[in-house]
């Protein structure tokens, strides 16, 4: 086999201080907390955490992490709103669309012109041989 054939192993391996600074990151109820108030938590002084968010590998952990958490989520959430659907309330489904920015409830707006006057749309250059 010559060199270009072996396969290296890429695989980042956290320190101990990160994989607390990743716990600590990963949990939703810490996500307002500052640096200093962060780092408290987890055990570990800033200067780990600023060495860590700048490593490619530390930051790609931290994005597989959070989305492992969210693939882990989503079945139940989507379990229950099936069941709530076929029950007749379809809410907790359009809550969760809601949230995920997949559903915007129509909204009723109305315009008015300058002094709250009717507002008034010129259409014809627009609509060609239809304005006539």
């Amino acid at each position: 086999m010559g060199a270009g054939s072996e396969q290296q192993n890429t695989t980042y391996i956290p320190s101990p201080g990160e994989k607390k600074l990743l716990e600590a990151l990963a949990n939703p109820e810490n996500h307002y907390l500052n640096v200093s108030e962060l780092c408290d938590l987890a055990g570990v002084d800033r200067g780990v955490f600023y060495r860590s968010v700048k490593k490619p590998e530390f930051a790609a952990l931290y994005r597989e992490t959070l989305f492992e958490l969210i693939r882990n989520s989503a079945g139940p959430m989507v379990k229950a709103a099936v069941k709530y659907a076929t029950e007749g309330n379809h809410n907790y489904f359009k809550t969760l669309m809601e949230m995920s920015q997949l559903y915007t409830p129509k909204q009723n707006m109305e315009l008015t012109g300058k002094n709250g006057e009717p507002l008034i749309v010129r259409l014809e250059g627009a609509l060609g041989e239809w304005a006539k």
